[in-house]
């Protein structure tokens, strides 16, 4: 099993190039951002060979299916579920693999990971460095394992300015640490597709002439408010059609019931092809995986979960790079800087409260004009920010050695 370090059945990891280069990426979000990274790479060293390892299914299977769609990719990248972070499993994967650099995104904190690749050899680099203010203080509890484990990178490419204030508070050298931006600011960019859009309008049967409310990353007690905002919000306008997507794709049938209660008709996103089976009702319940980022592109006005309760919220970027106007509850920890970028661009706006959200909601929903000039200028804010894929690039390039 490849989660204990056994590759030996991967013969592409062995494949002839200048240069071996591990990139680990634990989820979709950090796999899209990877590969972005890669296409830069490519540019600067084409002849090397990629080895992208994942923590979860949905990452592994992403991988593969980029590498799958895109020719460039073929023989050039091999997708691996990633070891445990367990002495032997990293061992085995170490020995196997070989990389002249192991790059891991995000934050991906593995004690065993780093300090054996330290061992044999191996620089180690974290690219798109995020620590959330979450992820930061469980950090400090552990700091002196967290010090030793970082002392084992050669350079740390962090996102944003907050993520080094953080990384350096943890024990890593300040002499190590560059800005360099967010790597996903580059893939959130592409998503804008017009026939994406459609593809997503014929699906749901929708025109432009619908308002269309999407609550995303929906996580506890917000689903009972979202559905409350619903009536309100049909009492003057009837027409609007609800989109909401729970964060846990086992929490939909505890939405369907809550909403039933609510005398609000739903439909399961998996019951609706577009063709034979049509959307029947103005409520759609998504009960699929990795399809959000796409769905956004019909709104009128998102909403972001996870962040009217204290969860620390959750990726506003992916709605805003559609050129839509996001609300968001005040604990949004997590996307501090995402919040602050679209905040001060004027295309996103924080509710306090259920009430606050309502009235938000109808207000856009009413005035068109008024959200498309809020999601335009959400839009450029992104735009203006994209590049960090070539800058983290470079970092790996700078690593490695030529000569």
């Amino acid at each position: 099993m490849q989660r204990f370090g056994n590759y030996q059945n991967v013969s592409s990891i062995k494949a002839p190039s200048d240069k071996r280069i591990w990139i680990h990426a634990v989820s979709v979000g950090e796999i899209n951002a990877a590969f972005k990274i890669i296409e830069a790479l490519f540019l600067i060293t084409p002849n090397i060979n990629i080895i992208i390892s994942s923590a979860t299914t949905h990452g592994f299977n992403e991988a593969k299916r980029k590498i799958l769609e895109d020719k460039r990719f073929k023989r050039k990248i091999t997708p691996l579920y990633a070891p445990l972070d367990m002495p032997f499993a990293v061992t085995k994967a170490i020995n196997y693999i070989k990389p002249d650099i192991l790059a891991i995104l995000e934050t991906e904190i593995w004690p065993n990971l780093f300090i054996k690749a330290k061992k044999a050899g191996i620089k180690t680099v974290i690219l798109n460095g995020r620590i959330s203010a979450a992820s930061f203080k469980k950090y400090l509890k552990i700091k002196s394992l967290i010090k030793y484990t970082l002392s084992a990178a050669s350079a740390f490419s962090m996102a944003g300015k907050k993520d080094a204030e953080r990384v350096k508070a943890l024990g890593a050298d300040k002499n190590r640490i560059i800005i360099s931006g967010n790597a996903k600011f580059d893939f959130l960019n592409l998503t804008h597709s017009s026939l994406i859009k459609k593809e997503i309008m014929n699906l749901f049967d929708l025109s432009e002439k619908l308002p269309v409310f999407i609550a995303g990353s929906i996580r506890g007690k917000e689903a009972n408010i979202i559905l409350d905002i619903y009536k309100k919000t049909v009492k003057e306008i009837p027409e609007t059609i609800l989109i909401i997507a729970p964060r846990h794709i086992n929490r939909v049938e505890k939405i369907y019931n809550a909403a039933k209660k609510k005398d609000i008709k739903c439909q399961m996103r998996s019951d609706i092809n577009g063709k034979t089976v049509k959307r029947k009702e103005k409520a759609i319940i998504i009960d699929s995986m990795g399809e959000l980022n796409k769905i956004y592109g019909v709104a009128t006005v998102v909403f972001c979960g996870g962040s009217l309760v204290p969860l620390g919220g959750h990726n506003i970027l992916e709605a805003a790079a559609w050129g839509k106007p996001v609300c968001y509850g005040p604990f949004m920890d997590d996307f501090a800087e995402a919040k602050k970028l679209i905040e001060d661009a004027g295309g996103g706006i924080q509710v306090e409260n259920k009430e606050e959200l309502a009235e938000k909601v109808i207000y856009l929903l009413k005035n068109r004009e008024k959200a498309k000039d809020m999601g335009k200028k959400a839009q450029k804010a992104l735009a203006k920010n994209t590049g960090a894929a070539a800058k983290h690039a470079k970092v790996i390039y700078d690593l490695l050695s030529y000569k």
